[in-house]
């Protein structure tokens, strides 16, 4: 489904944003930007209490709990 987005020019406009193709967009990353950013969300993670990442650890938590609650 995603490389079908590809086809799309309203799509791939949004995408490039202005620029001529994904190569050229994909140039524009900053590495150690994203790094950074990486390493601030698994921060956020690790500040989870334990006891919540039990829960989203969960297998198909959403149906068990209609399951339970039905």
């Amino acid at each position: 489904p995603l490389v079908k987005n590809l086809e799309n020019p309203d799509y791939m406009k949004i995408i490039l944003n202005g620029k001529c193709s994904l190569e050229e967009r994909f140039a524009e990353i900053d590495i150690k930007l994203i790094r950074q950013e990486l390493k601030e969300k698994q921060k956020q993670i690790g500040d989870t209490p334990p006891r919540m990442r039990k829960i989203y650890k969960i297998r198909n938590l959403p149906e068990k709990l209609i399951k339970y609650t039905s």
